[in-house]
């Protein structure tokens, strides 16, 4: 039993830094996406719960539909730090969906503004958490005010998707402790996160979880989506570019673009917020 005790002590703390900080690097090697968590939380997930595993189970299966189109098409892109972005997005889900029984409101409120205010320290100062992470398509010759923030992440989309991930799971979080559905400050400040990341994605992502628990901040999250592509620089919008390139090479350059194929990977976990 005090062993038990022990490892439940350790393991909620650890589960806290791999929902929170699933992106640190601490400089050992140059990619966005540690395999430390992937081999961490893999092994968590499988020992939790019956349900648990048939959720890995299923993300492993993506990860083969992956590989396999990977395959035939003959990509020149890493898909295998893709497939462990989806292995690592079903287990958080997973953790995640247990915590938000037992996670009190005082530390996801002080955990959401630790988050707001990274966010906040990245618009001033890009590069201020630089030495943590590996950030991938982001320098600071590109100003980080027309980026956005990249926050405790490797650049603005990263935080702009995981912002609106975190909204979903404070929300859950509220309805499983009150059963009220209203939008709450833990929740509202994910939900301006989304907004300081100024990513499409981002805010399309909050958009869709939104509108499962507040379809105002769905439509929120569409209006600034498009004030974002009508009154950001457009040069520097990852859709933008998508489509020009998409448009130009007649729809070739889809597959071979790692920015869909990173989308693609978190299809898994917007689709298991929604329907779980």
């Amino acid at each position: 039993m005090k062993q038990l005790l022990s490892f439940q002590k350790v393991q909620k703390p650890l589960i806290f830094f791999i929902i929170f900080f699933p992106y640190v690097t601490f400089g050992i090697f140059l990619s966005d996406t540690s395999p430390f968590y992937l081999l961490l939380i893999a092994f968590l997930i499988f020992l939790r719960s019956s349900y648990s595993r048939l959720g890995l189970l299923k993300a492993a299966l993506f990860v083969i539909i992956l590989l396999l189109i990977d395959f035939a098409i003959s990509t020149e892109i890493n898909i295998l730090k893709f497939c462990a972005t989806v292995i690592i997005a079903e287990s958080c889900f997973h953790y995640g969906r247990l915590l938000t029984y037992s996670i009190s409101y005082k530390l996801i409120l002080f955990l959401s503004v630790v988050w707001l205010f990274s966010g906040l320290i990245t618009l001033i100062q890009p590069d201020f958490f630089s030495f943590l992470f590996y950030r991938v398509g982001y320098t600071s010759e590109i100003s980080g005010a027309i980026r956005g923030a990249p926050g405790l992440t490797p650049e603005p989309s990263y935080y702009g998707m995981a912002s609106a991930f975190l909204y979903a799971f404070a929300m859950q979080t509220k309805i499983n402790r009150t059963g009220n559905k209203s939008l709450d400050l833990p929740s509202l400040i994910f939900g301006i996160s989304v907004l300081l990341s100024l990513s499409l994605y981002g805010l399309a992502v909050l958009g869709v979880l939104a509108f499962k628990y507040n379809r105002y901040l769905s439509i929120l999250s569409l209006i600034s989506g498009l004030l974002v592509l009508t009154y950001i620089d457009t040069t520097f919008a990852r859709l933008t570019l998508v489509l020009a390139e998409a448009i130009a090479s007649g729809g070739s350059s889809l597959l071979e673009d790692s920015s869909i194929m990173y989308r693609l990977s978190n299809f898994i976990l917007i689709y298991e917020i929604i329907t779980t």
